[in-house]
């Protein structure tokens, strides 16, 4: 089998980028995240994107699933296939912290005949090899999947999935951002003058912080366009200062700027922690390390497993596992 490559470093650019472009409706928004990510795998002859929510009991609603690449059919095929989800797909891929993944590999280690079979009655309809799922998990219990038709089974290594695993944070903070009342909080210009602050942008620290994200964004389109999209990833950062998203815009006179706008995570209070510590703790939940949490929420690693430790003392467990299981039955996220 061999392994998914990225086409380019500035392919992926540009689903970053179109995560971020939030004009038109969800359906619009998921056929630009799909183009971007088609043209961003090499042998996709064919993607659908749509929106989920899981529901208590191991269940998924799903949006209708929006084509793009040239296979509309696939769009069906990816309905019926989740017509009935199978609870074991739903808490392995949706709620198990998976961020890419092989529908014959991830579907065949649930040991569950009938997603197996699913899956092979898929395949022989489109004619494909494999899919490929980009799923992205969100603390706020929504998400979004884009699913591509690949001619060759394909093996996903380690480092590309950490990859997509910062791919699909910025995908899962446009899915909040479109979601989310518009509430900027600053104007801040690509060389990193601060034009306007109000509220919690207001403070220095969070003005230094945002003057040095907009510089890095920036620098990341450059890096993007190198071909090296991990070191890119890891200078344009899911928040800036645990709060904001940045945003382009421009003016009537064409001049470009960047809008903060708050994008932090609102998630249910499990018993006594504080907004942070819902947060992390909402993504532990959905399976992610201490270091995709902070680059998820602009934090420290450091920061964040201090959260984490605070997190098992106030809920008396002793690991994340436990922690894990105690959100689910209080609904935590």
């Amino acid at each position: 089998m061999k392994p998914p490559l990225l086409q380019s470093g500035r392919n992926l650019r540009g689903i970053v980028e179109a995560a971020y472009r939030l004009d038109g409706g969800e359906p619009e928004w998921l056929e630009r995240v799909a183009q971007a990510t088609d043209r961003a795998i090499e042998g996709a002859f064919g993607t659908v994107a749509f929106s989920y929510r899981v529901l208590p009991g191991g269940h998924l609603r799903i949006s209708q699933p929006v084509p793009a690449g040239g296979r509309r059919d696939l769009a069906k095929v990816a309905a019926d296939m989740h017509a009935q989800p199978i609870p074991a797909i739903v808490a392995r891929m949706y709620v198990g912290g998976t961020t890419v993944a092989s529908a014959v590999h991830d579907f065949g280690a649930s040991g569950d005949a009938a997603a197996m079979a699913r899956v092979e009655w898929a395949l022989k309809k489109t004619g494909a090899g494999d899919f490929l799922g980009v799923l992205v998990g969100d603390p706020t219990g929504n998400g979004c999947v884009i699913s591509l038709a690949i001619r060759e089974r394909r093996t996903i290594p380690p480092a590309v999935e950490r990859v997509w695993a910062r791919v699909t944070t910025h995908l899962a903070a446009g899915m909040r951002l479109r979601r989310a009342a518009e509430r900027t909080e600053a104007v801040v210009t690509p060389g990193g003058r601060i034009e306007h602050a109000e509220g919690s942008a207001k403070p220095a620290d969070a003005r230094e912080a945002l003057r040095r994200a907009a510089m890095d964004i920036d620098r990341a389109r450059v890096v993007f366009g190198r071909g090296d999209p991990g070191e890119a990833l890891e200078i344009w950062r899911g928040l800036v200062f645990g709060r904001w998203s940045m945003v382009d815009r421009f003016d009537a006179d064409g001049r470009r700027y960047f809008i903060a706008r708050r994008n932090d995570p609102q998630v249910r209070d499990p018993r006594s922690l504080t907004a942070r510590e819902r947060q992390v703790a909402a993504y532990v939940a959905l399976g992610r390390s201490t270091k995709l949490i902070g680059y998820a929420l602009g934090l420290s690693e450091s920061a964040v497993a201090t959260h984490v430790s605070a997190i098992l003392a106030k809920l008396r467990v002793r690991s994340r596992a436990e922690l894990a299981a105690l959100l689910s039955r209080l609904g935590g996220t």
